[in-house]
């Protein structure tokens, strides 16, 4: 588990709070009453941080002279005292925070004696969880300082194997799954946490792949679809790691839909989504998947012909641009579409692109439909065959045929 530097607080599992409780309770309850009184005379009732009230340790020093002959229940009564003034959760919380090593080690002992001051009273997990008011935490519950002294308790409570399982399954126990999910991702922005935070999500994955949960079944649980929530970003490595396994095999199509484009859509995720959509280039280049194969991977097929008004065209188009391939993508689209419709729904495209500025589908569309015009020039077509062949019962066949027509002259000029 975590220290507050670098991610591992197992180093502070070692002491017996049920012992401690029993010896120091008539000692405790002696000298509580007057350190009580000392905290309203120093004026440290209204201390707000564990910088405030720590290093101002003149009560602290007041409390252990009163208590001398027992140093437990000076501690102790500090706990009492500070518990009755601030809560468990301001405490705990104070402990939290405790920065410099006069403060941390006062901290320490005072969590110590916050556990056996729980145990006496036969404090659980939960009873804590909501004691120091994480439930009221939402997503942002890793932010809470109070949330380690919760962890350690644990490990108080006996039968404790491994630290970090149980408080996992604890975890689980108090939120379903999507909600986990979104706090773990909320968590690992936060520094103290993060080590101990990328274990729990870890867990979380190994428990969906064990309990037979396919990709699919993740992305609906996450709602990964609902595109720019950061849980996508986040779960994307996972989600690629996880590829073929299940009864649902990961799907790069499934990626480009439900998660890049959604989110290049969005101001704030569109620089993410386009490195992650470059790693995805990348990725399938080093696979040397091809162009046909890119295109029936995204599906791209069912679009038909409004395939170039699609958003996951324009990566199919960046994958052929990378490859340098325009050929085969040509040979692609003529297959699926013919070489009328594939000229029509190129016309049209180029068009548009140009209406909308969009240089890179203009420069796409244009290369592809110069092969077509190419194609119909080496079957020796000419302009008044192609006209013959596009019928005019389509809107975009004059634009189709004027173009040709300017390729057939320029082609055929001595």
């Amino acid at each position: 588990m975590t220290s507050e530097d670098d991610g591992d607080i197992s180093e502070d599992r070692a002491f017996e709070p049920a012992a401690v409780a029993e010896l120091t309770k008539p000692v405790v309850e002696m000298v509580s009453a007057p350190a009580k009184k000392l905290l309203d005379k120093l004026k440290l009732g209204k201390a707000k941080s564990a910088d405030d009230l720590f290093t101002q340790f003149k009560w602290a020093a007041a409390v252990a002279k009163a208590s001398k002959k027992n140093p437990e229940a000076a501690e102790m009564t500090m706990v009492t005292t500070l518990t009755a003034r601030y809560g468990d959760e301001g405490l705990a919380n104070m402990i939290g925070v405790a920065k410099d090593s006069y403060t941390r080690s006062l901290a320490k002992k005072l969590e110590e004696d916050l556990f056996t001051k729980w145990l006496a009273s036969g404090k659980t997990a939960g009873d804590v969880f909501t004691l120091l008011m994480l439930d009221e935490t939402g997503i942002k519950l890793f932010e809470s300082p109070a949330v380690r002294s919760w962890m350690l308790y644990m490990d108080q409570l006996g039968g404790v194997t491994n630290l970090d399982e149980t408080v996992f399954l604890a975890l689980k126990a108090c939120y379903d799954d999507a909600g986990l999910a979104k706090i773990l991702v909320e968590g690992k922005g936060v520094g103290r946490m993060m080590m101990i935070v990328d274990k729990f999500e870890k867990m979380q994955w190994s428990y969906w792949e064990h309990g037979g949960k396919s990709v699919d079944d993740v992305f609906k649980l996450l709602k990964l679809e609902q595109a720019a929530a950061k849980p996508s970003f986040e779960h994307l490595d996972r989600l690629r790691a996880h590829s073929g396994k299940g009864p649902t095999p990961y799907d790069d199509g499934a990626l480009v839909i439900k998660l890049l484009i959604p989110a290049k859509e969005v101001a704030g995720t569109r620089v993410v989504a386009c490195g992650l959509e470059e790693a995805l280039l990348k990725d399938w280049s080093a696979q040397a998947k091809s162009i046909d194969r890119v295109f029936s991977l995204l599906k791209l097929k069912r679009e038909g012909t409004g395939l170039f008004q699609s958003p996951v065209t324009a990566i199919w188009a960046s994958y052929v641009t990378k490859l340098d391939d325009e050929t085969a993508a040509f040979t692609t689209l003529q297959r699926h579409f013919g070489d009328v419709q594939l000229a029509r729904m190129l016309g049209g495209a180029k068009h548009q692109a140009e209406l909308t500025k969009a240089s890179d589908m203009e420069t796409f569309t244009g290369r592809l439909l110069n092969l077509q015009f190419k194609s119909w020039f080496n079957e020796r077509l000419t302009p008044a065959a192609v006209a013959s062949k596009l019928s005019g019962y389509d809107s975009r066949d004059s634009k189709v045929y004027l173009a040709y027509f300017g390729f057939y002259r320029k082609a055929t000029r001595v």
